[in-house]
C-alpha cells in the first residue's frame, strides 16, 4: 500500500535490527513515506521522516545520501536556502567518500537521481 500506514508497517513485519536486508527495507520505506509526504504536501513530516532517517547511525550510506539528496530537495522546495546549503555540503562529501569506497552504491544513487538533480544536489561528475 503506498499509504502512511502501509509504509510504517515495513518495520513490524521486517524489524529492521534482525537484519541488513529488513534494515534496508526499514529505510527504503522510510524515503518512500517522505516521498508521500511532499506529495501530499507534508512537507515538515517529511523532514521529520527523513531527520529520523539520517540521526539512525546503523543506516546503509547509500540510504543516507539518497536520504539527504531527498532533503535538500525538500529544503529547497520550502525556500530553506541555508539548511539547503549545508544539506548539499553534507551530501557532497559523502558522495565523495561513496565514490572512493564503495563505486556500487555511487551507481545506484547515480541511477536513482536524473542528471538535472544530480547537477542541482552538485554532483557534477557522476
Amino acid at each position: 500500500r503506498n499509504d502512511e500506514a502501509g509504509w510504517m508497517s515495513v518495520g513490524q513485519y521486517f524489524p529492521p535490527s534482525e537484519n541488513a536486508t529488513n534494515a534496508g527495507y526499514h529505510a527504503k520505506s522510510r524515503l518512500q513515506m517522505a516521498n508521500l509526504f511532499v506529495d501530499s504536501v507534508r512537507f515538515r513530516d517529511a523532514e521529520d521522516t527523513l531527520t529520523d532517517l539520517l540521526q539512525d547511525p546503523s543506516v546503509d550510506r547509500l540510504y543516507r545520501a539518497l536520504a539527504l539528496a531527498k532533503l535538500c530537495t525538500l529544503y529547497e522546495q520550502m525556500g530553506q536556502n541555508g539548511r539547503l546549503a549545508e544539506c548539499k555540503r553534507e551530501l557532497q562529501s559523502l558522495y565523495a567518500e561513496l565514490k572512493a569506497n564503495n563505486p556500487n552504491a555511487v551507481r545506484l544513487f547515480n541511477r536513482t537521481l536524473s542528471q538535472h538533480e544530480l547537477l542541482q544536489l552538485g554532483i557534477e561528475d557522476p
